[in-house]
């Protein structure tokens, strides 16, 4: 039966599954430690893929094997790991299902309640947050997506010149990891994950992403995991560049989202790219990952990078419509995450077009767009925490996520035990900002504020769970309305409506609180 499924999934796969393809006889190779001279005397043999971790790709056009490799390799230092380079592959898959309705995934992980309070951007501090994709390529032409690219500032475009000295030349918008540039070849795939990050909303033009207006650092050019390191790297440099220059440089990267991934591979054989994301997460930064596309034993088959044991990687699997998780989708206790929907998601596609895609690739940026959506959230504490320490910062908002997952018996086998949902995670975050009046919808106190003039304002505490719109009334003991307003809460903002508009006498009165289905009311005395 596992072969007949297994077969099934190669059939309707998107790509070409293959098992190890190698990446044109490469090795990847992590020193302990090498000299300067021998980083400066990096070439087309050995190409520095991570400074900061001493890790190189070597070309072997003689088909070494591993212990002719480790020798001659060694000449140059101690070595800490080698491996062979692989191709990875986009998890994305078609499935035979009927249509859903568009962007029903919106309505499922509540985003809507969150779009309430912000739609991304900036922090509350005005620094531009910056989520980064991997992936082999995009259109960042596309009419939901140009507005939302993040350009280089210290580097002029077509000059010629790596003008920040980070080892690009004219990388302007982004980089293009193959061809070292930041010309990005046009890919469905890529363009269809970044979709869902960060399509601009409220334009009255196709798709709303999870970000409206959050800027976007595109990384082509990766599809083996050489150049999964490579393109970490680039994004790590950027954000320690902006730390060590206090925003004058390089990018305030928060998440990168990685949607492909290599099925049978355990991180004996790749460790240098499970050490990558402990780099990120030094930096503040959170990777989210998808994992497999298949039903499997993750721990006994194995799957990369979802056996990575980082603190800063989120591993993403797929829930559909129906808020079950797919069958052909990954899930273990310790090594994945969290569930999101990922089955025919309404997504961009190149040429200014609009498509659905399906897999662990469409549930990752779902979950990578909340992270950054929630480093907008007008939280002073947030705030100075992220500023203070950006790794617990990053810590605090993974926490927030997985705390804030509605439990799902069908994700039972997972780190959380259910699928994203963004508004409680907002909720559990609404705690370390000191808001504590988030519950029930209740009407806690009534006071009276006489003026010197006509009319005598009233200050009313309350308690909500929603942030839609709610209505006041007020109402005299005969049942007569004597006052209507509508206001709308705010998660991060004192649970207080002060009403100065209105002229009462000395009488008892009805106040209600209404907001959506739920009515709370109160009896009270006004006085002069």
């Amino acid at each position: 039966m596992f072969m007949i499924r297994l077969i099934f999934i190669l059939l309707i796969s998107i790509y070409t599954f293959q098992l190890w393809g190698q990446a044109k006889g490469e090795w990847i190779v992590q020193y302990f430690n090498v000299s300067n001279s021998f980083h400066e005397k990096s070439n087309n043999e050995y190409q520095l893929l991570s400074s900061s971790l001493s890790i190189y790709l070597v070309n072997d056009s003689e088909t070494l094997s591993k212990s002719e490799a480790s020798e001659l390799f060694s000449e140059h230092g101690k070595i800490k790991h080698l491996f062979r380079n692989q191709e990875v592959y986009p998890r994305t898959y078609i499935p035979d299902d009927e249509l859903y309705f568009e962007q029903w995934n919106m309505d499922v992980i509540n985003a809507p309640n969150v779009w309430e309070e912000t739609t991304g951007g900036r922090s509350e501090t005005g620094e531009e947050i910056v989520m980064a994709v991997l992936d082999d390529g995009y259109d960042i032409n596309h009419i939901e997506l140009r507005n939302n690219l993040w350009i280089n500032p210290n580097e002029l475009p077509g000059d010629g010149i790596d003008n920040d000295g980070n080892g690009y030349i004219d990388d302007h918008q982004g980089v293009n990891i193959e061809d070292k540039n930041d010309i990005h070849p046009e890919s469905d795939h890529g363009t269809q994950v970044v979709g869902i990050m960060a399509a601009q909303g409220d334009n009255n033009t196709g798709i709303a992403g999870m970000n409206w207006n959050t800027k976007v650092l595109f990384v082509s050019g990766v599809s083996n995991v050489g150049e999964i390191i490579t393109g970490y790297e680039y994004v790590y440099d950027l954000k320690k560049r902006y730390l060590e220059s206090d925003g004058t440089d390089g990018a305030n990267i928060v998440v990168t989202n990685l949607s492909s991934g290599l099925e049978f591979a355990f991180p004996s054989q790749l460790p240098s790219w499970c050490e990558i994301y402990d780099l990120l997460g030094s930096v503040g930064v959170l990777s989210v990952c998808a994992t497999a596309n298949l039903d499997v034993n993750i721990e006994i088959e194995g799957d990369m990078p979802t056996l990575c044991t980082s603190d800063y990687l989120i591993m993403v699997t797929n829930t559909d419509r129906f808020d079950e998780k797919v069958q052909y989708a990954a899930q273990n206790k310790t090594h994945v995450d969290l569930g999101a929907p990922g089955e025919l998601i309404t997504t961009l596609d190149i040429k200014n077009e609009y498509s659905r895609i399906s897999g662990t690739s469409a549930s990752t940026p779902h979950v990578a767009g909340a992270v950054a959506l929630f480093y907008t959230i007008p939280c002073q504490s947030l705030t100075d925490l992220i500023k203070i320490n950006p790794t617990a910062a990053a810590l605090t908002i993974k926490n927030a996520i997985l705390n804030g997952t509605a439990p799902n018996v069908t994700l039972d086998e997972t780190v959380s035990g259910g699928r994203l949902d963004v508004y409680a995670s907002l909720l559990e975050l609404s705690e370390l900002c000191g808001q504590t009046n988030i519950g029930e919808l209740e009407i806690n106190k009534v006071r009276s504020r006489t003026s010197s003039g006509t009319l005598n304002p009233l200050e009313i505490e309350y308690t909500t769970d929603n942030f839609a719109d709610h209505k006041v009334m007020i109402y005299d003991l005969r049942g007569q309305l004597v006052y209507s307003n509508t206001f709308n809460p705010n998660v991060f903002e004192e649970k207080m409506i002060s009403l100065s508009d209105i002229e009462l006498a000395n009488a008892l009165y009805v106040i209600s609180i209404i907001s959506r289905d739920k009515v709370a009311s109160k009896l009270f005395l006004f006085k002069h």
